[in-house]
């Protein structure tokens, strides 16, 4: 079978060409997916075999991989037994690993109840991210660093993604760290460039399997709004100021309370096909477990006439 799409798109993202072919085999089917095969920039090739228990795959199937892969325009490479597995529990994955010259990102999960861990040595977002926009990038950095999410919403590991960009917006580098110190996982991201530098500390502390308490604190000291201008490029035509705030996140992973402020200084956004933005020179925003709060939070237009709220 063949289903071919010339190009999807919604807002900011689009595919083109995408191509999914599908054969069947006397186990299940050889499957080929091909993205934008006329450009050698973001085409992408992924081909597997996929054996099924069944033909509704209610208890499960493994995807291998099995055809020359190639992302964003280059080639990748796996090992022969590189896997996705998926039974009545969950997914687990079997020597996932994707590598070309020092490029490397590995997946490991040998039960459905295990963390899933994963490993990368700098390895471009950009090569999977890719998928999502074979116009413009969406995620882009490169990652070193290992990772370990367990299904309590906790995780431990270290590593960074330098370059960091969403939509060409440029976010710096982005750190993690989170360690477990007796059932405690203190945990510590941050994201630190020009234009921003956002830090989040605290504690998550495992409840049972699936439940986490959260003790956690984000810092925003500084977030250029101007940024907003590719991180939303088809709402706002125009952004400057800056966006500062901290925020409390408490609660537990299932329901988590927030509160805080959000602070704008001398702000000025201008939404796309409008002629004039509208101005916060010294505004806040309160945040609490139930919403947001207005207090007198004044927008002021390019006549002068204040909006309060």
């Amino acid at each position: 079978r063949r289903l071919s799409i010339q190009r999807v798109a919604y807002d900011t993202l689009g595919v083109d060409d995408l191509k999914f072919e599908l054969d069947r085999t006397e186990k299940g089917a050889k499957v080929l997916l091909t993205i934008n095969p006329d450009s050698s920039d973001n085409f992408y090739r992924i081909g597997a075999n996929l054996v099924a228990d069944s033909i509704a795959l209610k208890n499960g199937f493994t995807f291998q991989f099995a055809d020359t892969m190639v992302l964003n325009g280059k080639q990748w490479y796996y090992g022969d037994s590189c896997a996705i597995n998926s039974d009545v529990e969950g997914i687990t994955f079997r020597e996932f690993k994707l590598y070309r010259d020092e490029k490397v990102i590995q997946l490991e999960k040998d039960q459905s109840d295990s963390p899933l861990n994963i490993i990368a040595r700098n390895f471009p977002m950009h090569a999977l991210t890719g998928m999502l926009n074979t116009e413009e990038k969406v995620f882009n950095g490169i990652i070193n660093g290992q990772v370990s999410l367990n299904n309590d919403g906790s995780f431990e590991g270290e590593g960074d993604i330098t370059t960091f960009q969403i939509f060409g917006a440029d976010f710096g580098t982005l750190s993690w760290k989170a360690s477990n110190e007796n059932n405690n996982f203190k945990t510590f991201i941050s994201t630190t460039g020009d234009h921003i530098d956002l830090v989040l500390d605290g504690n998550i502390i495992p409840q049972n399997d699936s439940l986490s308490a959260l003790d956690l604190d984000i810092k925003l000291n500084r977030f250029d709004i101007q940024l907003l201008e590719k991180l939303v490029a088809n709402n706002i035509d125009k952004a400057s100021g800056i966006l500062s705030g901290d925020i409390a996140i408490e609660g537990t992973t299932a329901s988590p309370h927030l509160s805080g402020f959000l602070r704008f200084k001398d702000a000025l956004i201008r939404p796309t096909d409008l002629n004039a933005g509208y101005a916060m020179k010294d505004e806040q925003i309160e945040i609490t477990p139930t919403g947001l709060k207005f207090n007198k939070f004044s927008i002021t237009d390019k006549n002068g006439s204040n909006l309060s709220i």
